[in-house]
Formats: C-alpha cells, structure tokens, sequence
C-alpha cells in the first residue's frame, strides 16, 4: 500500500497537447476560398456569354434564346465544350471536396453554420450546374 501511496504523490497532472482543429479547419477554409476565386473567374466567361446571348434575345427579338445557345455550343467547338462542359464538372467536383472536408472539420454542423462558413461554395457549385443546364438544353 505505501507504494501505491508513493506512485500516487508522485503523479502529475498529465499534459494535452493543444488541438490542432481551428488550424486544420483555417487552412481549409483558405484553401476552398482560393480555389473559389479561381472558380469564379473560369466560370465568369461562360456566365457573361449567357449574359450576352440573354441581352441579344431581349433587344433582337427574332433568335431565341436557346437557339442562340445552341449556336454557340454547336460551332464554338473546344472552347464551348471546355468553358460550358468541362470546366463546370472539374469545379463541381472540387467544391463538393472542400464543403465535404470542411463539413467534415466542423464535426457535424447544423445546416446554418455549414452554409454560413461553405456559401461560397455551394455557390460556384449552383453556377455550374445552371451553366451545365444551358449547355444541355
């Protein structure tokens, strides 16, 4: 008994290490945030020629709009399908990554906090999908 007393005063309270949590989830959020902005100016293009197309529909009332699309899609040939295919798919998948390790970082979230700290993902990821949604109209 005297040596379990012994080992017990001896005993010192034990030390944590400091989470490395908030450092982990920073660098993240950096990460999705540079990305995004990268995202933003490849899908600026197709977005402002749908802008373009949308504005000559409503001042020149003979092409539709989707037959304006169609052209564009139909004879643009590499760069329609890299700007209008290619590029929203490749950022659709990146920004499902960072919201889903972002997500994962925040332990659970409830759906407001995710969206507060991810919104500009799930925003590029909104874009793409409409502009995938022009181009396969």
């Amino acid at each position: 008994m005297k040596n379990f007393e012994e080992k017990l005063r001896e005993m010192s309270k034990p030390e944590i290490k400091p989470l490395q949590h908030e450092a982990l989830l920073a660098k993240a959020l950096e990460n999705a945030r540079d990305q995004s902005v990268l995202s933003w100016w490849w899908l600026s293009v197709p977005l402002y020629i749908l802008a373009a197309l949308l504005m000559k529909v409503m001042y020149k009332p003979q092409p539709s709009f989707l037959l304006s699309i169609r052209e564009i899609t139909r004879g643009g040939g590499y760069f329609a399908l890299l700007f209008f295919l290619v590029a929203p798919v490749v950022f659709i998948v990146v920004h499902f990554w960072n919201a889903r390790r972002i997500y994962a970082l925040l332990g659970r979230p409830a759906l407001g906090d995710f969206v507060r700290m991810a919104w500009f993902n799930l925003l590029m990821m909104l874009l793409s999908i409409c502009i995938l949604i022009f181009y396969f109209l």
